[in-house]
């Protein structure tokens, strides 16, 4: 269920690793507004219906674009 470059637009890169048997994922945006756009309603629903309270999302701003 993650996004795949090509397919959600404004997807810049997917970053995907295990740590402490949790799967963590980054995902860079070119803007909030397409992450927001990507992770919808329906979206949010489905993930708490496969994985509970177990799913977490974050979104945060990059500040400085070098950082990215």
């Amino acid at each position: 269920m993650l996004p795949r470059l090509g397919i959600a637009g404004g997807l810049e890169s997917r970053h995907i690793r295990v740590l402490d048997e949790r799967i963590i994922a980054v995902c860079i945006w070119r803007s909030s507004f397409c992450a927001k756009l990507f992770f919808d309603t329906a979206w949010h629903e489905r993930a708490a219906s496969l994985w509970g309270e177990a799913y977490q999302i974050r979104f945060e701003a990059i500040e400085n674009a070098s950082a990215a």
